[in-house]
């Protein structure tokens, strides 16, 4: 036979240690962005020389030597109460 009883068991036991570590999606994250030529070392304040656009998928940006800042914000349902919760970015870049 293939396979034993055991792979089995250790194939839960490997499960059950990970479960915790796996990553699932919450929610997509409505977001906006601006690009500058200043490389800011520091998160770039509202000022009136930043236009921030919606980041809609597809939307392209990254000029040469340029930096872009995107922001968002959500409200997190009830079951992300007591975890760490992530962004991912798909930026393509």
């Amino acid at each position: 036979m293939i396979t034993d009883n055991k792979l089995f068991r250790k194939l839960k036991n490997i499960q059950d240690v990970y479960a915790e570590h796996i990553f699932y999606s919450v929610c997509n994250v409505p977001m906006e962005y601006t690009e500058t030529k200043e490389h800011y070392r520091s998160l770039p304040r509202d000022n009136a020389e930043l236009e921030w656009r919606p980041a809609e998928k597809g939307t392209r940006w990254g000029e040469a030597w340029g930096s872009a800042w995107f922001r968002g914000k959500v409200i997190l349902p009830e079951s992300c109460v007591g975890k760490e919760v992530f962004v991912r970015a798909l930026t393509g870049g």
